[in-house]
């Protein structure tokens, strides 16, 4: 049987709650109060009225809701994995026939995006994030997150593009997907690009076989960057890779920190849990001429996954070429 909103009424008394019997349940009464958006929603004056209500001996105990809410969002069902995968696999096609339109020396990295978000209109899907941000098409040096430019792509690019769909309103993705441009004469990308590309997408394995239950984001951060190391890159600031799922950028276990010089702390020291889902990457950096002068170019194989019962999974097979 249903009930109707109109047909229910509810009104809270303290009065009517009875703690006395339950002390060890009470020790901690966690409350929406937070510097982070998602876990906050009592303005001042409510905060003020319920440590009145409560008094002083339970006010005591008041706490943010913030680490319950961030868990608790963090973890996806099943059914919600899936969506995401659907979803995952859209973005990536969509990526491919981005790539698909571009001429050598005539097409602009705008182009390729413009393209992109004709697609994204015809198919009715949202952005991850700000569309002015997305797609990113990149063929030139690494922007972070940013809009595309008027670049040219020219033979011997590699193309980045870093790219999310919204499905449902609610669901998020985050992928990256590369192409390298042929030069005059080539058939393949020369050897020492093919490394370059190898190096990268190496360190994206070594982060997912570092995820599984109970790790820090911290020590995923950690195993890819190591790795990094070894190849011989140049140093990447950006975290190898943060929680998906509502947003683009989640709440959960941030894959950060070793870049830094202090002690990790806040979200990188959350534990990684069952059916929290990341879009992560593995990095390699170089230096190129440009403009008269030297700059940073970089490789970010960006994948999604999600943390099993003993390890870790891709949403989609990862890009291997």
């Amino acid at each position: 049987d249903t009930v109707s909103l109109a047909d229910w009424h509810f009104e809270p008394s303290l009065e009517r709650l009875d703690v006395t019997g339950h002390p060890a349940e009470l020790e901690r009464i966690a409350v929406n109060c937070s510097e982070r958006p998602i876990a906050d929603g009592l303005s001042w004056t409510q905060r003020v009225a319920l440590e009145e209500a409560l008094g002083a001996g339970l006010a005591a105990r008041l706490t943010s809701a913030e680490d319950l809410i961030a868990e608790w969002l963090s973890v996806k069902l099943p059914e919600e994995v899936e969506i995401m995968r659907q979803a995952g696999e859209l973005t990536v096609q969509l990526e491919i026939e981005g790539y698909s339109t571009v001429v050598p020396g005539e097409t602009r990295d705008c182009d390729v995006a413009a393209y992109i978000r004709n697609r994204m209109a015809e198919l009715g899907v949202g952005d991850s994030w700000s569309p002015d941000q997305n797609p990113n098409v990149n063929s030139g040096i690494p922007r972070g997150h940013s809009g595309p430019t008027d670049k040219v792509i020219q033979p011997g690019d590699f193309i980045q593009t870093d790219f999310g769909i919204k499905v449902y309103d609610m669901w998020c993705t985050d992928y990256q997907r590369f192409a390298y441009v042929l030069a005059p004469g080539e058939s393949k990308p020369p050897p020492a690009a093919l490394q370059k590309w190898e190096n990268a997408r190496r360190g994206s394995r070594v982060a997912l076989e570092a995820m599984r239950p109970g790790v820090r984001g911290y020590d995923v951060d950690k195993a890819q960057r190591e790795w990094r190391i070894k190849t011989g890159s140049l140093p990447v600031k950006w975290g190898t890779g943060h929680p998906v799922g509502y947003w683009a950028h989640g709440v959960g276990p941030y894959l950060t920190g070793a870049q830094l010089d202090d002690p990790p702390s806040g979200d990188m020291l959350r534990v990684l849990r069952p059916g929290q889902t990341f879009a992560y990457d593995g990095f390699f950096s170089w230096e190129i001429d440009h403009e008269g002068g030297k700059a940073e170019k970089m490789i970010s194989v960006e994948e999604m996954a999600v943390v099993t019962e003993d390890g870790a999974e891709y949403l989609l097979p990862p890009q291997e070429d």
